[in-house]
Formats: structure tokens, sequence, C-alpha cells
């Protein structure tokens, strides 16, 4: 089965590192890595809100990975094989947003990189994390 979703590609962060929560007390890796989404938004290294310059790509989702393509050239821009893909968060930022981020990188390292998605509508990010 395989679904195509129509996103903004806002940008992408590389080594990203989270420590690990200790004894409960320290925040969830999920939210210090929207922690880190926002703090790359306060430096500029990542926008807000996706504007009309931002790329408009389809994600593609399968059973093999995630394949991103430009919709204009239709030309793939990224593959993530499955074994890559760590994990897909789905949030709504502080601005009402609907964001999509998918974490790609090895099992068990606290270092990876992210790929950042905006959706106007709800459906189109809720749905691939499922």
């Amino acid at each position: 089965m395989t679904t195509e979703f129509t996103l903004k590609y806002l940008g992408g962060l590389e080594d990203v590192v989270l420590s690990p929560t200790q004894g409960g007390t320290e925040r969830s890796l999920e939210a210090q890595f929207i922690d880190k989404l926002e703090e790359a938004q306060l430096e500029g290294k990542l926008p807000y809100i996706a504007s009309e310059e931002d790329q408009t790509v389809f994600l593609t989702v399968s059973k093999h990975g995630i394949k991103i393509r430009d919709s204009k050239k239709l030309q793939v821009i990224q593959r993530h094989p499955l074994h890559t893909i760590c994990q897909a968060i789905h949030y709504v930022d502080g601005l009402g947003n609907f964001n999509l981020v998918v974490k790609t990188g090895q099992p068990g390292k606290n270092n990876f990189n992210c790929y950042t998605f905006q959706s106007t509508k709800e459906v189109s990010s809720t749905i691939v994390p499922e």
C-alpha cells in the first residue's frame, strides 16, 4: 500500500542530538525534539510558516520507506528507506500550524537528521504517523 501527501517542505536539520531521559525526571525525547525544532525556528534555520516560496512536495509513504518529490518537476528530492526512519511526529505549533517531522538515523543512536513539513490541513499531517 502506498499513500501520498502534498505538503510544504520547510527544511531539515542535521546531526540533532538529544539526551536520553533518566529516572523520568527529564523531559521526554519527543518534547526535547520539538524544543530543538522551535529553537531552530527562533535561530532562523527553519521558517515558522510555509510561504508561497517554500517548496511544495509529494511525500509518498510505502512499505519501502519515504520518497519526497518536487511537485512541479516530479523529480525525487530525497529517499529514506524504512530501516532509517526512526520516528514521524505530528504536532501543532504555537501558531496553529500542522507540522510533520520525520526523524532519520540509526536505531539506538541519539543523533539523527530531521525533515520538517507543514500542511494546511490536519488530515494530511496526522495520517502519516499512524
